[in-house]
């Protein structure tokens, strides 16, 4: 069984264990289709030097994918109830931190910078899933607020 099946077993499994329930008024969609995080953590183009942010960390499906390619991955998730299980599926990835809140609030360069202590001009890459409704604004703030971001890959 390779990373990816185990890792999205873990999902499955604590998913299940917490009850979790989409919530659509954050826009909320738990990809756990390997071929599709695969393809996404792919196209990313990462390499064991780089730096994520991955913006709408849900319970860390991509989130592990993304783990396992990069040296660090900031993961950001504005619901707070997954604080627990999101913990609970990324247990032993050391490379992984996590950050709750509003990533429209959020200045994510310093953020990424300050989670994995990063010189001022270190460059990062950007992923998400992002709910269709608040894809233009993050756009738009990422193109303010983020001028060392290589890339974004967003769904």
């Amino acid at each position: 069984m390779d990373e990816g099946s185990v890792h999205l077993g873990r999902v499955r499994a604590v998913s299940a264990k917490y009850n979790l329930r989409l919530k659509k008024r954050l826009g909320q969609h738990f990809l756990l289709d390997h071929n599709v995080l695969s393809s996404i953590a792919k196209a990313c183009e990462l390499d064991r030097n780089d730096y994520v942010v991955e913006i709408g960390a849900g319970i860390g499906a991509l989130t592990g994918y993304l783990a396992q390619e990069a040296k660090g991955v900031l993961a950001i998730e504005v619901d707070t109830e997954l604080c627990e299980p999101l913990k609970e599926v990324l247990a032993g990835r050391d490379n992984v931190k996590t950050l709750f809140g509003d990533i429209l609030k959020l200045n994510i360069e310093r953020e990424i910078k300050q989670a994995f202590s990063l010189a001022p001009g270190a460059s990062y890459k950007v992923c998400g899933n992002l709910p269709y409704y608040i894809t233009t604004p993050i756009i738009f703030h990422l193109l303010a607020t983020a001028p060392s971001m290589r890339w974004a890959v967003l769904m």
